[in-house]
């Protein structure tokens, strides 16, 4: 019986290892903003997601919509506290919001055309124990992009044409950007 258990457990996650190993993962998209009601979309969803993506839109940007609520983290790790959080930064000027979400970040993308240093701004999220992460943008130049995302694990491929905004269409586009991602030489090493 104990082998006989032994075994079962050993195949059990095998078989979870294999099975389920090119299985996509569903994020929960949440804005940090001031009307974004978590405890309601939790209810909806309770622990559901596999992670949480938030949001944070500042003045710089043209979807800007009202001022980023920070205290939206805390209600986050607060109701989903195992789970990864997955910060996206539309700001032209992100460092200034690092420090503000980093306690409750486990990966904090930003964009590529800032008004930063963008080693800079990586430099800044790794010193924390962060993961950094870099939006691409189907709208723009694939090539141009490209040649800055070879430094970074994690890519955040936006499928839409004006970040920040709810209720677009999928570009279609996005499709051959992921076959030219998926050829790239360093491919296995990116989390897109």
């Amino acid at each position: 019986f104990i082998i006989f258990l032994i075994l079962f457990i050993i195949g059990y996650f095998l078989h979870l290892k294999i099975a389920f190993s090119g299985t996509c993962k569903v994020g929960l998209a949440i804005y940090a903003n001031e009307t974004e009601n978590t405890r309601k979309i939790y209810k909806s969803v309770e622990n559901f997601p596999d992670f949480i993506h938030v949001d944070l839109v500042d003045e710089t940007m043209e979807t800007f919509k009202g001022n980023p609520k920070i205290s939206i983290f805390k209600e986050i790790k607060e109701l989903w506290p195992y789970h990864l959080v997955e910060t996206h930064i539309m700001s032209k000027k992100p460092s200034i919001w690092i420090d503000k979400v980093i306690d409750y970040s486990d990966i904090i993308y930003f964009d590529i055309d800032i008004d930063e240093d963008i080693n800079f701004v990586k430099s800044k999220i790794t010193s924390n124990n962060r993961e950094p992460g870099i939006i691409i943008k189907v709208k723009n130049n694939y090539e141009e992009q490209i040649k800055l995302i070879e430094g970074f694990k994690n890519i955040l491929l936006l499928t839409i044409d004006t970040p920040g905004k709810s209720g677009q269409l999928f570009n279609q586009n996005s499709y051959k950007y992921i076959e030219k991602i998926n050829k790239l030489p360093f491919r296995n090493k990116l989390k897109l």
